[in-house]
């Protein structure tokens, strides 16, 4: 049987396209360096919590050889309880800052929920057929963001939450006023709070009132 031990050279020519940044999409890049990010968040949140329980912080890690039985070579890792508690925060930080983000978004750069769906990545899920409520019902991409901004739950994530009582808080830039937001399904009229000369949210209704208008002709 011939000797299928690959060269060193080989091996280094594999690495280099394993490793290759460029041949990734700006996706896969993105993913790439916010999971480089969370588990370096996760270890620094780890070891600081077991300082504060007054252990050191090295006792949050274990070591182990690559495969088991192996002890030419020893690596840590984080024990799996403190990665969990740590990867479980930071999630719900996310989540947060999401939110957080949305609310900008909509608030001083009126970018609209349709905008924020496609950088959310809900209106590919929806081209695919895979945007879903936690029934099983599509759901529309904008209604989805809305969704998430006003409960904190993505698509498929079952949460109590009521359609007209629900609302998303923002500031506008326009008014500099604080504006509630309901189901985008009613429209201009869910935003509840706009200054009474507000350029933007007249701005917005004029708008509506076209698009209103066409549909009729």
């Amino acid at each position: 049987m011939a000797d299928e031990t690959m060269s060193p050279e080989a091996a280094r020519e594999a690495a280099s396209v394993l490793f290759d940044e460029s041949s990734k999409s700006p996706q896969t890049r993105r993913y790439d360096h916010a999971r480089q990010l969370v588990s370096s968040g996760a270890a620094q949140i780890a070891a600081r919590d077991a300082e504060h329980r007054g252990d050191s912080p090295r006792d949050v890690f274990e070591k182990r050889g690559i495969w088991p039985g192996d002890t030419s070579f020893v690596q840590s890792r984080l024990k799996w309880a403190p990665q969990l508690e740590a990867s479980q925060a930071l999630v719900s930080a996310a989540r947060v800052e999401i939110r957080e983000a949305i609310a900008t978004a909509r608030g001083f750069s009126a970018a609209s929920w349709e905008d924020i769906a496609v950088v959310l990545g809900y209106t590919q899920l929806h081209a695919e057929g895979k945007l879903d409520d936690p029934d099983g019902y599509p759901i529309l991409p904008g209604v989805a963001a809305w969704r998430f901004a006003a409960t904190g739950k993505g698509p498929g994530e079952r949460v109590i939450w009521d359609r007209y009582g629900d609302y998303v808080s923002w500031k506008c830039w326009s008014c500099t006023k604080s504006v509630r937001e309901g189901h985008p399904e009613n429209g201009v009229n869910a935003q509840e709070g706009h200054g009474e000369d507000c350029a933007r949210f007249a701005r917005e209704k004029a708008a509506e009132r076209a698009r209103w208008e066409a549909d009729d002709e």
